[in-house]
């Protein structure tokens, strides 16, 4: 219930707030104190709802209030942001489903996409092929818009609870990097236009380059425990067999490193097939919608695999086995 206190100053509420623990009440005090000497006393204080009119944007900003906060109250901020996204299904996409919707074939499942690629005045729809080809993006970007934040949150969920890797100075960055990533992405206005659809492609490819070395840095994780448990600087809760076999049974680790790296190819073939389709606008091969290659033979790529994995196990062991 609202609670009027006339003639209030932020140096009262300051000395009255010094003797309390609660850093968001000590904020939402100095706050609304600001607010009242602005108002001359004539705004009522709602301590569960914070008024920012009396705050300049140019020297607050809209979130100005984690400006204030400490890293705790930021932690437990991402944490509830980061659990509700991870809340979202996964969205399971097939090749086909990506083909089909780079050749424009699924965009009655959008509503109102025409409209919506058609709503900037600076776009020139007297092209059918080009407006359609913005339909196809607009209709790409929105779904990553709403699927890569909840994928993002599933391997930061997963990063912070792997047993003993989590604790690993490269997976730590690493998911830093997935952090700053899904911050990115949940701050970004929806993709609606092409103007917001030029501006979130932008974003994506930037997130594309950042998780370029994550491969690199999670096999640099696996050798930093693989190292702490020769060191004995980490103890396993499993009697016998010496620290290296104990690495190799962990099953519960290796069931995340599958589940991550599953999870990466996902965001990094989703990402590349909408990067592939804006340059695929000026770049055309008729052999490919995107990064997907309609005249792949999987037996000639597979047999090729065999040739490379027989030559490079010959020149190491002198032989190889039959495949």
């Amino acid at each position: 219930m609202p609670m009027t206190m006339p003639g209030i100053s932020l140096q009262k509420v300051a000395v009255a707030m010094g003797r309390r623990s609660y850093g968001h009440s000590r904020i939402r005090a100095l706050k609304q104190a600001a607010i009242m000497e602005s108002t001359g006393g004539r705004k009522s204080l709602d301590m569960e709802s914070i008024e920012f009119a009396a705050f300049p944007r140019t020297a607050f900003g809209r979130h100005s209030f984690r400006k204030f906060s400490s890293g705790v109250d930021q932690a437990e901020d991402l944490s509830m942001l980061v659990d509700r996204y991870a809340s979202r299904q996964q969205t399971s996409v097939s090749l086909q489903t990506l083909m089909r919707t780079g050749r424009g074939e699924l965009l009655h499942k959008t509503a109102n996409t025409t409209t919506t690629a058609n709503s900037d005045s600076n776009t020139d729809t007297s092209n059918n092929d080009k407006a359609a080809t913005q339909q196809v993006l607009i209709q790409v970007a929105s779904f990553l818009y709403r699927e890569l934040p909840a994928r993002l949150a599933h391997r930061i969920q997963d990063l912070d609870h792997v047993p003993y890797m989590s604790n690993m100075p490269s997976v730590r960055n690493v998911r830093d990097t997935y952090v700053s990533s899904f911050r990115e992405l949940v701050s970004q206005p929806i993709p609606d236009g092409p103007n917001s659809e030029e501006q979130f492609a932008k974003l994506v490819e930037g997130i594309y380059d950042r998780h370029a070395g994550v491969l690199v840095s999670m096999a640099r994780g696996a050798f930093e425990l693989r190292a702490a448990l020769r060191k004995g600087e980490i103890t396993l809760n499993k009697r016998g067999g010496t620290k290296m076999t104990e690495f190799a049974e962990m099953e519960e680790l290796h069931d995340f490193l599958d589940r991550f790296y599953t999870s990466r190819i996902g965001i990094r073939v989703l990402i590349g097939q909408y990067l592939a389709l804006r340059r695929s606008r000026t770049d055309t091969d008729p052999d490919y919608v995107g990064i997907i290659g309609t005249c792949t033979n999987p037996y000639e790529i597979v047999t090729r695999a065999i040739d490379d994995a027989t030559f490079m196990c010959t020149r190491k062991y002198g032989d190889a086995p039959d495949v």
